[in-house]
């Protein structure tokens, strides 16, 4: 959603263990590569849906039935043979010791092993409000636009249908990325110049495309507008605030 950026960051892929890109897509990085999907015979959309599913049920046990239905096995045998290739290929991918078992419920915790552009999201979010707060607005709009280019839309989109979607967790992460996108806006109004006036409205523009049909960020983007002296968007958006506030 936001402008054309080398993606992932590399200052993700450099980080040591395993990178996961949640945002607008479902990808593993190892070593800096793409990953690949192999674990004694098992499917690569069954493991690809079983990760991503422990990742958004980070810190908590899941059951083998609720893993296995999120990862498409129904059968006893393909059960066991999916939550074995799972094991064996987080193993292989060093983030052993980010798992724990108890009887059939697996949990894969928050360790040195792995990372994903979401926890870059909130950290960058924290640090940027913080620098903020100390009147940093330079520094602020430096941290924003990082965590802008991670603002890549929905969260884990790999569970598309309905029986798995994610509802809580997604909802959560669009929000967060609007409110990112909506901080960049306010900092860039605090610097001077044109160029400032003018990505600010850009960037009002991108997060109106994570909630279209919210009065508040149109009033936002028509803000933006005007101080780019930009009348005619202005207005347009000031008639679907209004219309949207009817």
């Amino acid at each position: 959603m936001t402008a054309v950026h080398p993606y992932p960051p590399a200052y993700l892929l450099e980080r040591p263990g395993v990178l996961f890109t949640t945002l607008g897509g479902f990808e593993a990085y190892v070593n800096a590569r793409p990953a690949v999907w192999e674990s004694g015979g098992t499917g690569t959309w069954q493991l690809r849906r079983s990760v991503a599913f422990l990742i958004a049920r980070r810190g908590r046990y899941v059951r083998e039935s609720q893993l296995m239905a999120a990862a498409g096995g129904h059968h006893a045998s393909t059960r066991s043979h999916v939550w074995n290739g799972l094991v064996r290929l987080l193993t292989g991918w060093k983030m052993g010791g980010a798992l724990k078992r108890l009887r059939r419920a697996l949990m894969l915790q928050r360790h040195p092993s792995w990372h994903t552009d979401f926890d870059a999201l909130e950290q960058l979010k924290a640090q940027a409000g913080a620098a903020s707060a100390a009147g940093d607005a330079a520094l602020a709009v430096e941290l924003l636009e990082k965590a802008a280019v991670l603002c890549r839309g929905e969260f884990l989109p790999i569970f598309d249908d309905p029986a798995h979607q994610l509802v809580g967790e997604g909802g959560h992460w669009l929000n967060v990325q609007k409110k990112v996108l909506c901080a960049l806006v306010r900092a860039h109004w605090q610097l001077p110049g044109e160029d400032h006036q003018d990505r600010a409205l850009s960037v009002a523009g991108l997060a109106l495309e994570f909630d279209s049909a919210s009065p508040p960020l149109y009033r936002l983007a028509e803000e933006a507008a005007r101080r780019a002296s930009n009348m005619e968007l202005a207005q347009r958006y000031a008639d679907r605030a209004r219309q949207l506030e009817q």
